[in-house]
């Protein structure tokens, strides 16, 4: 299983063909063993800004993360990496500690260093630039 941060979400409508490309690939490859979380989501459809293709791509995904019962735990991610892990990067992080065995596919050098359960390195693929 893969967890898509916001960069795989956007990236089959990238202008780089390289990237695009890629991620067009993956996704055909591995279409029904990609989730999200509501906030990752929210701000690819922002990033897209087409509402008609995030409406025709919603159902691509399969959603994680309950904030509501996370929210401490998101807090604490948040305040560990301040400034730099915004919320979706947190929900991300969090569903990883949830769900190990999901790989995170992105492209934000972020997740270089981000960890899960504070030093664990996080499993990611990176999407070619």
């Amino acid at each position: 299983m893969f967890l898509a941060d916001t960069s795989f979400i956007v990236s089959p409508f990238a202008k780089t063909p390289k990237r695009r490309i890629w991620a067009q690939s993956f996704f055909k490859q591995h279409h029904n063993r990609l989730w999200t979380t509501a906030a990752a989501f929210t701000e690819a459809s922002h990033l897209i800004g087409d509402f008609e293709v995030v409406a025709k791509i919603i159902g691509d995904y399969h959603f994680i993360l309950d904030v509501e019962e996370e929210k401490i735990a998101l807090a604490a991610l948040l305040e560990k990496y301040a400034p730099e892990m915004d919320f979706a990067d947190a929900t991300i992080v969090r569903a990883s500690e949830l769900f190990p065995s999901f790989k995170i596919i992105t492209n934000d050098g972020h997740f270089n260093w981000y960890r899960r359960y504070r030093d664990e390195k996080l499993p990611v693929i990176r999407i070619p630039e």
